[in-house]
């Protein structure tokens, strides 16, 4: 019981620094250069602009709300979502996590590698189909790239 209520303080207090982390003229000054014409000259200015911007704590402990002040909601959403942005590329370099722009590109590698099973498995299907060679020797009888096991691999395994 004391071992959870301290990890619960711990990861509190850790949230609560990171909620700190969100008042910060650097993450300011790029929110500006992101908006530019859509802020009002005086707001271009981080002073002015953190005293528009606010965070607290959500209310499970595991969420940051950022929270903007602004007569125009259209720009107060601007303003918090390019904070939130920057906010995340801030945290992500302080404490060594991969920035978002990492996701797509696995992403993207994820969807290629796909495409290249895909075609890999469509070339076995029409060799199966061509030869009517359903397995090789000493093999299970499936027609999936998946199946069919490395040669090294198989050398590997057998010396256990």
């Amino acid at each position: 019981m004391h071992d959870r209520l301290c990890s619960r303080t711990s990861r509190y207090r850790s949230a609560e620094r990171a909620v700190g982390l969100v008042q910060n003229g650097d993450i300011a000054n790029q929110v500006i250069a992101q908006l530019g014409d859509q802020l009002k000259p005086v707001e271009r200015d981080p002073a002015t602009l953190l005293r528009k911007v606010k965070a607290e704590l959500g209310q499970k402990g595991d969420l940051i709300l950022i929270k903007v002040k602004d007569s125009d909601p259209q720009k107060a959403a601007a303003i918090a979502n390019a904070w939130a942005r920057e906010y995340e590329r801030s945290t992500n370099n302080i404490y060594g996590g991969a920035p978002s722009e990492y996701s797509s590109s696995v992403q993207t590698e994820l969807e290629r590698t796909r495409g290249d099973y895909e075609q890999a498995q469509k070339a076995l299907e029409a060799f199966v189909a061509r030869t009517g060679r359903t397995s090789s020797p000493g093999r299970s009888g499936k027609n999936s790239i998946s199946s069919l096991p490395c040669k090294r691999a198989k050398k590997r395994l057998s010396r256990w």
